[in-house]
């Protein structure tokens, strides 16, 4: 509960519905839902953020770097801030 809240666990709960209409209608159509949003098929650049905003930035800055190094990551997400902003908390 301390990262998301209460509010954000009913958002999460309805995200989860929210995906699985949208695999049905995907699934019902016969086409994969990257096709059917328009989309098309081929690799994607991963990333990871590894809890980056719960840092200090001088602590995310080597952290980052050890994710790139470690897990052959080329890209980071990350949010400006310390502390309890994180993702939601971000303007």
């Amino acid at each position: 509960m301390h990262f998301v809240g209460y509010h954000g666990l009913s958002t999460i709960a309805v995200s989860g519905l929210d995906m699985a209409a949208w695999d049905a209608l995907a699934w019902a159509s016969r086409v994969p839902l990257c096709v059917l949003l328009g989309g098309s098929l081929g690799p994607v650049r991963a990333y990871n953020s590894n809890g980056l905003w719960l840092q200090a930035p001088d602590i995310v800055a080597a952290e980052s770097v050890a994710l790139r190094e470690e897990g052959g990551f080329t890209a980071l997400a990350s949010w400006p801030g310390t502390g309890e902003r994180g993702p939601s908390g971000c303007h």
